[in-house]
């Protein structure tokens, strides 16, 4: 994972996701996490997901926190800090792009700065030639083989 943290301030509110890029490979699982930094109590806060895949003009909600968090941070007597977590198993391409941490908060949205999530560069093309090659390979050494025993 890549980390740059970013920091959005809005109403005494906060959103901070550390990791801006994750690579995978399918099948993987990938957990995010999002630190909330606000004035305002746990049980007032709604927390919400949201995926943007390539292609698509709107994110879509793809998970909620409802008045919960993994975890409660210390930063200040006046501050709360709450790190929240998803975990997502990314199985294909159609479960990659960029993930957003979002909190609700006094009638507006305050997003994150995101974590793309995207599927590691496959080396499939080199695994296929170099299985062509084997099988060529076998298949000319049985080739040899039976023509030398012929003869």
């Amino acid at each position: 994972p890549v980390s740059n943290a970013s920091w959005l301030f809005l109403l005494n509110t906060s959103v901070l996701q550390t990791v801006e890029r994750w690579s995978v490979s399918p099948g993987e699982s990938v957990t995010l996490q999002c630190t909330v930094m606000s004035e305002i109590r746990a049980a007032d806060l709604r927390v919400l997901w949201f995926r943007a895949a390539a292609g698509q003009s709107l994110p879509e909600i793809i998970y909620t926190h409802q008045n919960s968090s993994s975890r409660q941070c210390e930063i200040s007597s006046s501050t709360n800090c709450f790190l929240y977590e998803f975990s997502k198993n990314i199985l294909d391409q159609h479960h990659t792009g960029t993930y957003y941490c979002a909190v609700a908060v006094c009638g507006k949205i305050i997003f994150g700065n995101g974590t793309s999530v995207e599927l590691s560069k496959c080396s499939c093309v080199l695994l296929g030639t170099c299985s062509i090659l084997v099988l060529f390979m076998c298949n000319s050494i049985n080739t040899l083989g039976f023509k030398a025993s012929s003869q």
